[in-house]
């Protein structure tokens, strides 16, 4: 990985960790229009070498301008979340029907994977795939409430611990259910999921 590939990683990192405090920052201050403004202007931008989705582009304005007039200026923004954890959820589900995402991950450190592995990494893609879709839920419900500082509390704070959790505590269950199971050092793990990671969404067609 080159040195700007990591800097903008990092940057990006930064960004998306810190979105909700930037957003309730701008509405607490009396800028809550910023946070949507600057939202549309990336969606924009991302789009801007295809003009064939001129109609996209208005279509995201007018959902934009209907929200906040319906809800608030900032709610466009606080419904980041809901789109990333839909997201998550549909590419996590969809798995389901194919080799499920964990399994590809794991495939990566281990190429034969035992029928009991196979068998307990379908069931973590599904407690993960639970854990987006009542996150998706909780977002949304939250991002229409009139309390910024809950949502940036929950999106800021809560999901990352919630996360934290759930990747320790399935640590500690995979030792317990597997105690003979030698895996490689986290940081090699680490390296071929940044590596690979971009290959393991496109499974179904390397392997059909």
């Amino acid at each position: 990985m080159t040195a700007r590939a990591l800097l903008q990683g990092t940057v990006v990192t930064l960004l998306v960790v810190g979105y909700p405090v930037i957003v309730y920052l701008l509405a607490s201050h009396g800028f809550p229009w910023l946070g949507t403004s600057i939202v549309l202007g990336v969606l924009i931008w991302r789009l801007r070498t295809h003009p064939q989705r001129v109609w996209l582009i208005a279509a995201m304005i007018a959902i934009a301008v209907g929200i906040s007039l319906l809800f608030d200026p900032a709610t466009f923004a606080k419904l980041v979340p809901v789109a990333i954890h839909v997201t998550l959820f549909t590419v996590f589900w969809r798995s389901l029907d194919n080799v499920p995402i964990i399994e590809r991950f794991a495939r990566l450190d281990f190429p034969e994977l035992p029928p009991e592995i196979e068998r307990y990494v379908r069931q973590l893609t599904k407690v993960w795939t639970a854990f987006f879709g009542i996150n998706a839920v909780l977002c949304l419900v939250l991002a229409l409430l009139p309390r910024d500082d809950i949502w940036a509390t929950y999106n800021g704070l809560v999901i990352y611990l919630m996360i934290g959790v759930l990747f320790v505590g399935e640590f500690i269950w995979r030792k317990i259910r597997f105690p003979g199971l030698q895996t490689p050092p986290f940081k090699e793990s680490l390296a071929r999921m940044i590596k690979y990671g971009r290959d393991v969404h496109d499974w179904k067609q390397q392997n059909n």
